[in-house]
């Protein structure tokens, strides 16, 4: 796995997937850049809003560290497989989310929801 999956890149498997810098990433796609410092709630017209998100997905997860990986990557397009890179990312999505759908049921993984939720759906700089 790769370092920016974990917080500091420091490699624990206990805390995949709990870099703060992923769920930046998505509170930024859905809010807005400037969600990362408000306090105020997101407009009405930001794509979180608008599509009535919630809550934080397996594909969400998945999504924010496929495209970590991309951005950290050699490679100029994000396609199914790196050109340069040759990192399969389609097939690293897949397993992502298909890991935490499978243990969707798990205290960790549950847990890991409930502090990717508080990240990217409170709008309190505290938890940022």
């Amino acid at each position: 796995f790769a370092p920016i999956l974990f917080p500091e890149g420091k490699r624990n498997m206990a805390k995949l997937f709990r870099s703060v810098e992923l769920t930046a990433m998505l509170k930024s796609i859905l809010f807005g850049p400037t969600s990362l410092t408000s306090k105020k709630p997101p407009s009405s017209i930001t794509q979180g809003r608008v599509w009535g998100l919630t809550f934080t997905t397996p594909g969400a997860i998945a999504l924010m560290a496929t495209l970590a990986i991309f951005l950290h990557s050699p490679d100029k397009e994000f396609a199914q497989t790196g050109a340069q890179s040759k990192i399969p990312y389609q097939k690293w999505f897949d397993h992502y989310k298909s890991f935490l759908m499978k243990n969707a049921e798990k205290q960790e993984i549950t847990e890991l929801f409930m502090w990717w939720n508080a990240r990217v759906f409170s709008f309190n700089s505290a938890t940022q």
